[in-house]
C-alpha cells in the first residue's frame, strides 16, 4: 500500500495503515518506496512515497482481514519482488544497493520504468529485464532534478585502468 509522501490529512499516511494493521495482529513494515510520474504532471517529476510492506508469509492473515485482497495478493506470486538492486563505486570496494522503488515496479510499463531512471543513460536498455539480456546496473550519478535515478549498465561504463575511469559517462 503505497501514500504519496505529501498526502495531506484526508488521507491516512503509511504509518497509520501500518499501526491498523498491526493492530489487526498483521505484520509488516514501512519503507520508502518511488513511483513513475503521474499523468498530469507537466514536469514528469518522479513520485516519492512510503509503502507498507507485508512479508509474503503474513499475507494469509491479511487476506483473513480483508477479503477484497485476495485476488491482488494473489497477483504478487507472479511479481519478481519488491527488490531491485544497483551496484555503486565507492574508494575501496563496490557496494551493492536497493533502489527505492514502489513493489509493483516490475509491472512498470518500458516508458514508466525509463521516467524513473531504470534504462542506461548511455544506450537505453531496460535494466529491469531477466534473461540472457540481463545487464548489471550501475549508479552513476546523482539523481536528477525530477527525481530519477542515474543508472548505466555495464557494457556502457567506461574502462578503469589504476582506479580511475579513462572517460566520464
Amino acid at each position: 500500500m503505497w501514500r504519496e509522501a505529501l498526502a495531506g490529512r484526508w488521507k491516512a499516511s503509511a504509518e497509520e495503515l501500518a499501526a491498523d494493521l498491526q493492530a489487526l495482529g498483521v505484520t509488516c513494515a514501512v519503507v520508502e518506496a518511488w513511483r513513475p510520474p503521474s499523468a498530469g504532471d507537466p514536469a514528469g517529476r518522479v513520485r516519492r512515497g512510503r509503502e507498507v510492506r507485508v512479508a509474503r508469509g503474513d499475507l494469509p492473515a491479511l487476506v483473513a482481514r480483508m477479503p477484497s485482497l485476495a485476488g491482488p495478493v494473489g497477483d504478487l506470486a507472479q511479481t519478481q519482488g519488491s527488490g531491485l538492486c544497483a551496484l555503486r563505486a565507492e574508494a575501496e570496494a563496490v557496494a551493492v544497493v536497493r533502489l527505492p522503488l514502489a513493489a509493483d515496479w516490475p509491472t512498470w510499463t518500458p516508458a514508466q520504468a525509463q521516467a524513473v531512471g531504470l534504462s542506461c543513460r548511455v544506450c537505453g536498455h531496460d535494466l529491469r529485464g531477466g534473461g540472457p539480456a540481463r545487464r548489471v546496473a550501475y549508479l552513476s550519478g546523482p539523481v536528477t532534478a525530477r527525481g530519477a535515478l542515474t543508472l548505466t549498465c555495464g557494457p556502457c561504463l567506461p574502462p578503469v585502468r589504476d582506479g580511475v575511469a579513462a572517460a566520464a559517462v
